[in-house]
């Protein structure tokens, strides 16, 4: 696909009331060491994919929910899991306890049974409890809201089946492709080693088929070492890549060797470390990304 023009502004505050909102805007919310990107759609729908921190306490009620009311946002339409790890779905669980005063989420999607653990069972228990339907996001499966298409492409999707050797956690975790006119961004949840390979390997297929060229990556699991290689960027070759990961956390998230090599790719990189909350809004042929350090 032919890239976008792109204009990029430095708003110093990101989140100051609700917009009148035109085409599709994704936000990577400020909320430590976790994950939490919010996508509001072309049609008003509203989409969060992850929603957890391991460094923030109550993040659901004062960093996610607060954020979601901000924008006018009353009712989420799709909440995405990619996978159980608790920075990635422990604020979820607290907006499942507090739609009576909160905000309401209409459906919570899993990846497929086999990659469910102990904790996803029980975020599924707890949806059902509170009035949420559950749908299972299996690899290839499409959701569309006008123009904007959500695609799953991992975990699974090789010919020769490894992905079912592969049991929980961050191997397996959700991959979605979201496209938006000539608009391509790469959501990544943890995946690395073995299934950032089987990814590779769907995405070398997909560019035979089809030339991508990938605006947004959101770097997988934190910018931890054990992602984001160079044979996949190899493949993917982002214009900017996403880094959601605390500030001076323990886990040296950003890992140095990451971000040398997705520099070498050629990637300018925006982390809610150094800018805080990151959006980009596209509009037909055009996108800005926007932020502020906070």
């Amino acid at each position: 696909m032919a890239s976008l023009a792109l204009y990029i502004t430095a708003w110093l505050i990101l989140i100051s009331g609700p917009l009148l909102r035109r085409g599709m805007e994704v936000t990577m919310l400020d909320i430590g060491q976790g994950d939490c990107i919010c996508v509001q759609g072309p049609k008003h729908q509203n989409y969060l994919i992850d929603g957890g921190s391991s460094d923030v306490k109550e993040i659901g009620k004062y960093r996610i929910e607060p954020f979601l009311k901000s924008r006018g946002i009353a009712q989420l339409d799709y909440v995405f899991l990619s996978h159980g790890d608790l920075d990635h779905m422990n604020g979820i669980e607290e907006l499942l306890m507090r739609q009576d005063v909160g905000v309401r989420i209409r459906n919570l999607v899993v990846p497929g049974k086999q990659y469910w653990d102990e904790r996803i069972l029980k975020i599924i228990t707890m949806a059902k409890m509170y009035g949420t339907d559950v749908k299972e996001m299996e690899y290839g499966t499409e959701l569309k809201e006008g123009e904007m298409k959500f695609t799953c492409l991992g975990p699974g999707g090789n010919t020769d089946d490894k992905s079912h050797n592969v049991t929980t956690g961050n191997e397996s975790s959700m991959i979605l492709h979201l496209e938006y006119g000539e608009f391509d961004m790469l959501f990544t949840g943890d995946v690395e080693k073995e299934g950032e390979e089987r990814l590779t390997e769907v995405l070398d297929v997909i560019q035979e088929e089809k030339k991508i060229t990938w605006e947004i990556l959101k770097t997988a699991h934190h910018g931890s070492k054990n992602s984001t290689t160079e044979t996949f960027l190899q493949t993917v070759y982002p214009q900017y890549a996403w880094i959601s990961a605390g500030r001076k956390n323990r886990y040296g998230h950003p890992h140095d060797l990451t971000l040398k090599r997705l520099e070498k790719s050629g990637a300018k990189i925006y982390s809610t470390q150094d800018n805080g909350a990151v959006a980009v809004t596209v509009r037909k042929k055009t996108m800005w990304i926007h932020g502020g350090n906070s």
